[in-house]
Order: C-alpha cells, then sequence, then structure tokens
C-alpha cells in the first residue's frame, strides 16, 4: 500500500479519538517540543513527528521507501518534584505502550497502512521540557513500502 503522510496522520488522530486517557491531538517536530511554546489545550496529547526516509532495493522495479517518525505522549507535571515527574513519565510510557499493542493489533487485523509496520523497529525514550514544565515519551518507528513507477509522467 501507499503510504502517504496525510493517511498516517489520520490515522493517529483516530487513535487519539479512540484512546480514554487522549485528550488532544497535534502535529509538531521534535525540536519544537523541545524549545518553543507549542499550542496544545489539553493533556495528555498524543503528537505526531514528521517522517524522514531512505530507499533501499536491488534494482529500478524493487524499490523500498523505509519512512521513519514518532509520536509523543506529552503531559504537564510538576517536573521539579522527583515523584510527580517519575508518575507521569510512567503514565505517558503506559500510554505510549498501549498506542504500539493497538498498532500490532491492526497489523494483525489487516489495516492496509500498518500491513509494513515491524513492532521490533519501535525505541522509545523519555524527555523533559523543564521550561514549558512538561514530560513526554516518545516512541520512533518504521514503515516500508515498495515505490511503483508512474510511467505517465514522463512524456
Amino acid at each position: 500500500m501507499d503510504q502517504k503522510y496525510t493517511d498516517i496522520g489520520n490515522y493517529f488522530e483516530s487513535l487519539s479519538q479512540l484512546h480514554p486517557c487522549i485528550k488532544t491531538f497535534c502535529r509538531y517536530e521534535l525540536d519544537e517540543l523541545l524549545d518553543k511554546d507549542v499550542a496544545i489545550s489539553d493533556y495528555p496529547a498524543l503528537i505526531l513527528e514528521g517522517f524522514d526516509f531512505n530507499f533501499s532495493g536491488s534494482g529500478a522495479d524493487n524499490i523500498l521507501k523505509s519512512r521513519n517518525g514518532a509520536f509523543c505522549i506529552v503531559d504537564v507535571c510538576d517536573i521539579f518534584d522527583p515523584v510527580k515527574r517519575t508518575e507521569s513519565l510512567e503514565r505517558a510510557e503506559i500510554i505510549a505502550e498501549q498506542i504500539l499493542l493497538k498498532m500490532v493489533k491492526d497489523k494483525r487485523d489487516r489495516v492496509p497502512l500498518l500491513t509494513s509496520f515491524d513492532i521490533s523497529s519501535a525505541e522509545g525514550m523519555h524527555f523533559v521540557n523543564p521550561a514549558l514544565g512538561y514530560i513526554f515519551c516518545r516512541i520512533s518507528f518504521s514503515f516500508k513500502t515498495k515505490i511503483k513507477e508512474d510511467t505517465a509522467v514522463w512524456q
């Protein structure tokens, strides 16, 4: 299946609407979450980052595109209180794991967008933004898809 960023964004937005703890869905890049005052209306929030991509393959008719992206669960807390910070990080990690499990289930249920998702591509880490008072759990992952040549574009 062709994987467009819009389709991936719509999928994650639907996950945010289905999960009972997620209050907001946004699209931001990691540097924005670390450096800028982002407009998040309520917490916890599911943030989808943009994707980078690379190509591999053995020939012109067998090219694979690896799309690498990430999502974050963002929450606010008193980050200077170690107990509250740890509790918030644990809650964010649990929500992130629930989303990953849903992605695995959707792949098993043959949701076309998830056919090339491999759980072994997922990696997680925690961040704290002291200036804005929030924590987040970031999960990076990859999708692979075969690129098909569109001969109609060439004269």
